[in-house]
């Protein structure tokens, strides 16, 4: 990749609610002659396909008269490489908007999917349309996510060059500041991890230890069964010591919250659980919940941790890989994270099989049910990563922590301070 990667100097941000990116809905697109490239894009964005035939201006091939460019988000390399150089082509102030295809974006835009199908029936997007719902206001219907930017920056984004942040537009823009620091973190970490990702591969990393111990970091109650559900069923099932900690007090509805969580946990026959007591939404990488955690660690002695990996869209998920390096007892022994990602879905690891159970488990979190269909969306990012064999499926990455920490920082994502509002 080109560009800078690592940055130098803390940078800050204003803190937000939940969510780092707070995609707008949109139902009309800034084109006249829209044309795509790397790829059909059909099975993938179909709802975006339709508001164009609508405006009159259906997406066709790429030629060089193009006022919109239509792509998906590439992979690292020669298709990353690729798209810049077409890019650099076009005028600077072209709308370009790239998809979701093999690797998660972080969405400035959704589009509301209303059941278009194509002749040969449901496609493979349909199940991750019905998970991306969670982005649209009450999480209903489907949706699909883009990141919508004009030419110039977006091929700056691309890059990993700082000077895709250089002259935001208003907090209420797609170019927002926090949006666009947000997003260049998220590629300037997509292109590192992809790397770690190879070198994994490359030495044959498995889970090999008999004698595992299965320490689970839920940052929220209800993430035991949203991002760690599928592996925690699994270790029951072996029969390894385990212990569920959930990291933050549950805000304003702390109490209810709890009781939802030890119901849930109860289900999947968790027994061992503890509340770090963090507060919500306004966590801080050193505090007593990391002194807790760091005793946690060095009482219990895990092998592996369960946890959300940083990209994961919530501001409490990223935090979590701040405390926990925050919280690691000097000289601890190898210890490998099983990373899983819910708000952003996982391009790398592997396919763990969703036990029966875990949509009642969910199913105990009332109080988060009633502003977000968790249930669908849960159903169909599970039918997303099971793929070809229909068998609804988690995903999650097994790292050494130590490479996961130094990826932290080679990124720079690990120097972003936040702000109160």
């Amino acid at each position: 990749m080109e560009g800078h990667m690592s940055r130098v100097f803390p940078y800050f941000l204003s803190r937000p609610a939940n969510l780092l990116a707070e995609p707008f809905v949109a139902t009309e697109l800034p084109t006249k002659r829209p044309r795509f490239v790397a790829g059909d894009p059909r099975p993938w964005v179909r709802g975006t396909l339709k508001i164009l035939e609508n405006q009159g201006s259906p997406a066709l091939p790429w030629s060089e008269d193009a006022d919109f460019i239509l792509a998906p988000w590439p992979n690292p390399g020669k298709e990353c490489q690729d798209l810049c150089r077409l890019l650099a082509g076009v005028d600077s102030s072209t709308p370009v908007a790239l998809y979701e295809r093999d690797f998660p974006v972080l969405p400035n835009t959704v589009i509301q999917r209303r059941g278009e199908q194509t002749s040969s029936g449901p496609e493979v997007s349909d199940s991750l349309s019905r998970f991306r719902a969670s982005l649209r206001h009450g999480g209903k219907g489907e949706a699909e996510a883009l990141v919508l930017l004009p030419a110039q920056r977006m091929k700056l984004i691309l890059k990993g060059s700082f000077l895709a942040t250089f002259q935001p537009r208003s907090k209420d823009s797609l170019q927002s500041r926090r949006y666009l620091h947000h997003l260049l973190d998220h590629q300037r970490s997509l292109s590192v991890l992809a790397r770690v990702d190879q070198e994994l591969s490359d030495s044959q990393h498995h889970r090999d230890n008999p004698e595992e111990r299965v320490l689970a970091l839920a940052p929220h109650f209800d993430d035991e069964v949203l991002l760690l559900g599928a592996e925690l069923a699994q270790a029951v099932e072996s029969e390894c010591p385990m212990r569920l900690l959930w990291l933050t007090d549950g805000g304003k509805e702390g109490e209810k919250r709890r009781t939802e969580g030890a119901r849930a946990a109860k289900i999947l026959g968790v027994s061992e659980t503890a509340c770090l007591n963090a507060p919500e939404s306004n966590i801080r990488a050193h505090g007593k919940w990391t002194q807790d955690l760091r005793q946690h660690l060095e009482e219990f002695k895990p092998t592996r941790i369960l946890m959300p990996w940083w990209l994961d869209n919530h501001v409490d998920h990223f935090e979590l890989t701040r405390v926990l390096r925050a919280a690691w007892p000097t000289g601890f022994p190898s210890c490998t994270l099983s990373l899983t990602g819910f708000w952003t879905p996982l391009p790398f690891g592997a396919n763990v099989p969703v036990h029966a159970k875990l949509e009642e488990a969910l199913r105990q979190h009332e109080s988060q049910l009633t502003s977000l269909d968790y249930v669908a969306s849960f159903a169909g990012l599970n039918a997303w990563y099971g793929g070809s064999s229909e068998r609804p499926s988690s995903r999650t990455w097994d790292v050494p922590a130590k490479d996961y920490f130094a990826a932290f920082k080679e990124s720079g994502s690990g120097l972003r301070r936040y702000r109160n509002p």
